[in-house]
């Protein structure tokens, strides 16, 4: 058996691995057998190697949204890549995350739809709408009770931070 099959096999049998570029850990280590163990011995190095290069593979791919939702450009993009390579390989699960996590940031701060509850016009107590009730908004009834926390765009919202500022 191969180091890939072994791994896809652990895998399936629940385990997981884990390496800082030179230990390599597996577990749950209370179910591993003495067969487990020879055969992770046999081919420490080679299941290092396997999930450095899907670490690595994971990494790239996490910076590559991470550029895509920010609009980077190429350049910017091939020196993310091989900065990236230079970290020490146990920072590179801390890296991943954090590029996920920065990534989905950017997804959320590019949503512009809002709810109800964030708008002067909307008026909790009866839970009606002020701008469709002043005929401001096109296709919508007066008394128009919008559902306050559905995401959505609105032509008559006006933040209540903003109408407090003003």
């Amino acid at each position: 058996m191969d180091a890939k099959a072994l791994f896809r096999r652990m895998i399936a049998e629940g385990f997981r691995f884990k390496t800082d570029g030179v230990t390599l850990f597996v577990g749950p280590a209370s179910r591993l057998t003495d067969g487990h163990k020879e055969l992770i011995r046999s081919h420490k190095a080679e299941l290092i190697e396997l999930i450095n290069r899907y670490l690595l593979a994971h990494l790239e791919d996490a910076a590559m949204r991470l550029c895509d939702a920010y609009d980077y450009p190429p350049e910017y993009r091939a020196r993310m890549l091989k900065t990236l390579r230079k970290f020490p390989k146990y920072h590179w699960h801390a890296l991943i995350h954090f590029m996920e996590e920065l990534a989905s940031m950017a997804n959320q701060e590019l949503d512009d739809r809002i709810t109800c509850t964030e708008c002067v016009n909307y008026q909790q107590k009866s839970g009606r709408c002020l701008a469709a009730w002043r005929g401001e908004l096109i296709g919508v009834d007066r008394v128009y009770h919008p559902s306050p926390t559905r995401l959505h765009r609105c032509e008559g919202f006006i933040a209540k931070e903003v109408a407090r500022g003003s």
